[in-house]
């Protein structure tokens, strides 16, 4: 779908959302709130058109459950994640009954695959719904 961001996003946003919104010339640029989330890494639309897409909004009375993505990069010089230097990393935890139970490993293989083709750089972490309807 595409957007147009001066219309449709800066309206309905947030305060704190609105104070990572910048233009460069006819280029309407944000970067968003999150850990990772840096001017240097905005996203740009000319002329306030983004082609984008959005996966899900969750109702309000849902209370969010952060849930470690079982590979998730530590984004610190010099230190490997558990899962880049230990061979039984997979069978140990990954195949472990907490996402084997459910669609979690499935929805976690196609949020990667999607992040992959439209060129998303990784966050380490994904939120979803558990066994017990909170999110």
């Amino acid at each position: 779908r595409v957007v147009n961001l001066e219309e449709a996003i800066l309206p309905v946003a947030t305060d704190k959302l609105k104070e990572t919104f910048f233009f460069e010339g006819r280029r309407v640029c944000f970067y968003g709130v999150c850990m990772y989330c840096k001017k240097e890494r905005a996203a740009c639309a000319d002329n306030g058109l983004m082609e984008g897409s959005v996966t899900l909004w969750l109702p309000d009375e849902w209370e969010i459950v952060k849930r470690r993505h079982p590979y998730q990069r530590t984004y610190r010089p010099g230190v490997s994640a558990r899962w880049e230097k230990d061979d039984n990393y997979c069978r140990q935890y990954v195949l472990h009954r907490f996402h084997t139970t459910g669609p979690r490993l499935l929805d976690i293989t196609d949020a990667a695959v999607l992040d992959y083709l439209i060129g998303k750089l990784p966050v380490g972490e994904r939120r979803g719904k558990d066994g017990r309807g909170r999110a």
